[in-house]
């Protein structure tokens, strides 16, 4: 879940293996994901597919998917309206590669790169990005691409081959392909579906 939320910008539902319906909201900083808030917590069926948990399942609301989304979506134009500090504490030489990846993304970028430019080993960094992002530096690299390709979809009329090629992919049909492994949908027609939402 964690992937999914650092991937979407928004509130969205999920149901636990309990039957339990909820909405995440992804709290994000500077593109980072900072914090995750779950609302709701309301029975998702009439019975929880586990016997030993139908009273306190029975005791949760029966808001419907509906209300829950509303209630989502006002909490996180609240957090974003108080614009107060969601940060977490990095280490810094975790925020350095971060920004690095987050400025030069676009660029050959290995972890023996990334170590050397921030002065540590390369496994030590893996081990700061396992730790504190719940994620590898090749997935946070390919995660921050890829904003950048939804970004570049929804505000222009580039081709995927040009967008491959100034978000560091090494061809239209190598990003088409992470682009559907991560996103689970064709750079093509996801600008189609955001267009049709306008």
């Amino acid at each position: 879940m964690y992937r999914e939320a650092c991937r979407r910008q928004e509130p969205f539902p999920r149901t636990c293996h309990a039957g339990v319906a909820e909405y995440i909201v992804p709290i994000h900083e500077h593109g980072l994901l900072q914090e995750l808030v779950y609302v709701g917590a309301s029975r998702g069926a009439d019975q929880s597919p586990y016997r030993d948990c139908q009273q306190a399942y029975e005791q949760l609301s029966s808001w419907n998917e509906n209300q829950i989304r509303i209630a989502a979506e006002l909490l996180a134009a609240a957090l974003g309206q108080e614009g107060g500090d969601h940060s977490i504490s990095l280490d810094p030489r975790l925020k350095q590669a971060v920004a690095i990846i987050e400025s030069e993304f676009a660029s050959k970028l290995t972890v023996p790169i990334l170590a050397g430019r921030c002065h540590i080993s390369g496994s030590h960094l893996a081990r700061l990005f396992r730790q504190q992002l719940d994620d590898t530096v090749g997935g946070y690299l390919q995660e921050t691409r890829l904003r950048r390709v939804r970004a570049l979809l929804m505000q222009t009329d580039m081709d995927v081959e040009s967008i491959a090629l100034e978000t560091g992919f090494t061809s239209g049909s190598h990003l088409s392909r992470c682009f559907l492994k991560c996103v689970g949908i064709r750079p093509g027609a996801f600008r189609k579906k955001q267009r049709d939402k306008t």
